[in-house]
């Protein structure tokens, strides 16, 4: 699997066109929580180096401390049946017995099923404040408006949004790697990839997170700039500078450039 910077890099690069229409429209407590999410969720499908110890996929076999994946990777399962009546390749019958790494967990049925349990947690989160402000005398839920700036009921889609795309970042990332994934199945041989680099390198993951980094500060210079800079200049400026980045992250990957620019920071650190 990528390692963590690796995961957090892509992730902040797929993220920065949501965090310039989180600035565009000042929804900077949305943007900062969005982003925060999305990095925090990022590492869930690997979920399933831990949970492939286990068999079958039930309460008696599962430590109570991986009891809640247990509904979700049931949920998971019975969305892709569902599903395989309308997409050709897709199973209809498939009993998941164990979890295998780079399997369901990585796959869209997953991010689906991750992004709406998420959204029900927040909705039971914001009718618990809501009850808790009419038997307590509180005001909590216009203070968590006044952060947001917005309506907390729309929090419920966002959260299903974030959750759905936390999963899928991180797939995207995956496909950078030899092995791949396959996304709609829950096979885990070889899968769609980019075969760019093997997952382990270190090159490549430690240069990955500076590359979301700079998509997402320009994103905010996006966001904040947007009407008064003309927007085919700061469309274009996204795209430059993306294609930039991308570059001299391929350059860092396939060459020795950043094994020795890594090599002599290390050092001077």
């Amino acid at each position: 699997m990528m390692h963590k910077d690796g995961h957090a890099g892509v992730s902040l690069l797929l993220t920065s066109p949501f965090v310039a229409a989180f600035v565009a429209l000042e929804l900077y407590a949305v943007g900062f929580i969005f982003v925060s999410l999305i990095l925090i969720w990022s590492g869930v499908p690997d979920i399933d180096i831990f949970l492939q110890d286990y068999s079958p996929v039930d309460f008696s076999s599962y430590p109570v401390k991986h009891w809640e994946w247990i509904p979700l990777l049931k949920l998971t399962n019975l969305l892709m049946n569902y599903s395989g009546n309308y997409i050709e390749k897709v199973p209809t019958d498939y009993q998941m017995e164990e979890v295998t790494h780079r399997g369901l967990t990585h796959s869209l049925w997953f991010s689906i099923a991750f992004g709406f349990s998420v959204s029900v947690l927040t909705s039971i989160g914001l009718i618990l404040l809501m009850a808790f402000d009419v038997f307590m005398d509180t005001t909590l839920y216009a203070t968590l408006f006044r952060i947001l700036v917005i309506n907390p009921i729309y929090m419920i889609p966002l959260s299903f949004v974030m959750g759905f795309f936390s999963i899928c970042f991180h797939c995207v990332g995956d496909v950078f790697t030899p092995t791949g994934i396959h996304f709609l199945t829950p096979r885990t041989d070889y899968g769609y990839t980019f075969d760019l680099f093997y997952a382990k390198d270190e090159v490549a993951n430690r240069s990955a997170l500076p590359v979301g980094v700079i998509m997402i500060s320009y994103s905010i210079f996006f966001g904040y700039h947007l009407g008064q800079i003309n927007t085919l200049y700061l469309v274009g400026g996204f795209f430059a500078l993306l294609l930039v980045v991308l570059t001299i992250w391929m350059i860092f990957i396939k060459t020795r450039v950043g094994e020795v620019f890594y090599m002599v920071y290390d050092f001077f650190k």
